[in-house]
């Protein structure tokens, strides 16, 4: 097993989204909004996708950071 303590995760600010493809949306990434929120969506050209849960959110979910999700395979996972 892999010790997840030694995992670190890496912030990007909203400013700087994942890359894409031309005309393609962005691999999915963990995305936290101004109001603490937390989704999980892509962004195409420098723009972040808004679900519906976001736009109806009470900040208008503005996404302020970003980060990728974490390679779990192989770690135990307590409960």
């Amino acid at each position: 097993m892999k010790d997840l303590d030694k995992m670190t995760t890496i912030w990007h600010p909203a400013s700087k989204p994942p890359e894409n493809k031309e005309g393609l949306w962005s691999r999915p990434v963990i995305a936290i909004t101004v109001d603490g929120e937390v989704y999980r969506i892509s962004a195409m050209a420098g723009h972040w996708q808004r679900t519906k849960k976001m736009a109806e959110s009470g900040a208008g979910g503005v996404v302020i950071a970003w980060t990728d999700f974490p390679d779990l395979l192989g770690h135990e996972v307590v409960t």
